[in-house]
C-alpha cells in the first residue's frame, strides 16, 4: 500500500475502500455496507467523498488499511503502518486492528516505534541484516528500550523489529 499523492485507484476515498471489495468480488450491496462500516471504524466517514490526494498522510493510511481489510482478508502485512499517525489515528488504528485479530486475522508489522505497540503486539522478532536475531514474546523490555535520536527523529537503536500476532495458526509457521 503506498501513501503516495495520486490515488491508486479511485478519484473519492470512497472508491479507495471499495477498491479492495471489488478485488475480492462482493456482491455490489455487501461491498457498500463493508465500505460504511470501515469508513466509520477508522474514522473517515466524513471523508468518503474526499480526493484522496487532498488527505493527510495519516488519513490516506487509514484508507489504505481500509481498503485492505476486505472480507475473507485472512493476514494483513503493515510497513511502519504508524509512522505518519498522531497519537489519536494511532490508538483508533491499532484498536482496529486488535479487534480484527481477535477475529482471526493475522497482522505482521515492521515497526521502530514499539511503545505504541505495547498491549496489542503478542510476538516480537527482531532482525538484522536479513537475519534473526531476536523472537519470542513482546514484552516491556523491548517496548521501553530508550530512544535514541538519528536525523533528528527518534529511533530506536539497532535493527527495526517485526511484531506480529497469530501468525503461526494463520499462515502454518
Amino acid at each position: 500500500l503506498e501513501l503516495a499523492g495520486q490515488p491508486a485507484v479511485g478519484a473519492r476515498v470512497w472508491g479507495e475502500i471499495a477498491f479492495g471489495m471489488v478485488c475480492r468480488a462482493l456482491p455490489r450491496e455487501q461491498s457498500h455496507a463493508v465500505t460504511l462500516e470501515l469508513a466509520a471504524e477508522l474514522g473517515l466517514s466524513a471523508l468518503l467523498c474526499s480526493a484522496p490526494g487532498a488527505l493527510s498522510g495519516g488519513e490516506r493510511l487509514r484508507v489504505a488499511i481500509a481498503a485492505a481489510l476486505a472480507p475473507g482478508v485472512q493476514a494483513l502485512v503493515l510497513d511502519e503502518p504508524l509512522a505518519f499517525l498522531d497519537p489519536a489515528a494511532m490508538g483508533q488504528v491499532l484498536t482496529l486492528l486488535a479487534a480484527r485479530r481477535r477475529r482471526g486475522l493475522a497482522v505482521i508489522m515492521a515497526e521502530h516505534r514499539l511503545e505504541a505497540l505495547h498491549g496489542y503486539a503478542t510476538r516480537l522478532v527482531t532482525l538484522k541484516d536479513g537475519h534473526i536475531v531476536a523472537d519470542g514474546p513482546f514484552a516491556a523490555p523491548h517496548a521501553t528500550a530508550p530512544l535514541t535520536s538519528l536525523g533528528g527523529a527518534a529511533k530506536r537503536p539497532g535493527p527495526p523489529a517485526l511484531a506480529w500476532s497469530a501468525i503461526s495458526a494463520e499462515l502454518g509457521g
